[in-house]
C-alpha cells in the first residue's frame, strides 16, 4: 500500500494523508507529529516522507494550517487576542503577535482593524 502512495507523489498527486494533515490538525491542536499520523494510522516517518516529497516538512504545515486558523479567528470574532494565543499554545500573547507579523506584515490588532466593517 506505501508504494502506491510513493507512486502516488511521484505522478504529481498528492498522499491522503497528505491531505487530511494539511486539511486542519495542527500541532497545538494535537500535540506532536507522532500524535497525528497516529490519529491516520501511518507512521510517523511514512507522513514525514510523504511531506518531503511534497517540498514541505510537517513543522510548516502546521504553522501554516495554525496561522490561517489565527487568521480566521482574528477576521471573524471578537475573540480578546490573548485568548486567541492562548487557544493556540503560544507561551504568552507577545511571543502570538510577533510570530503573526512574522508571517503576515501585520499585527493581529491592525489585521482586526482593517477587517472590520466601518460604522457609518
Amino acid at each position: 500500500m506505501e508504494h502506491e502512495h510513493l507512486l502516488a507523489m511521484q505522478s504529481g498527486s498528492r498522499c491522503p494523508e497528505f491531505e487530511l494533515v494539511t486539511t486542519g490538525v495542527t500541532a497545538a491542536q494535537s500535540g506532536a507529529c507522532t500524535d497525528v499520523a497516529q490519529h491516520y494510522a501511518v507512521h510517523r516517518r511514512t507522513m514525514n516522507r510523504y511531506l518531503k516529497a511534497a517540498g514541505t516538512g510537517f513543522r510548516a504545515v502546521a504553522d501554516g494550517v495554525g496561522f490561517e486558523i489565527a487568521r480566521q479567528l482574528i477576521a471573524d470574532t471578537d475573540i480578546p487576542l490573548a485568548q486567541i494565543s492562548a487557544m493556540l499554545d503560544f507561551s504568552e500573547p507577545t511571543a502570538f503577535t510577533r510570530a503573526f507579523h512574522r508571517r503576515s506584515g501585520d499585527t493581529p490588532s491592525d489585521y482586526r482593524a482593517e477587517r472590520k466593517p466601518a460604522l457609518v
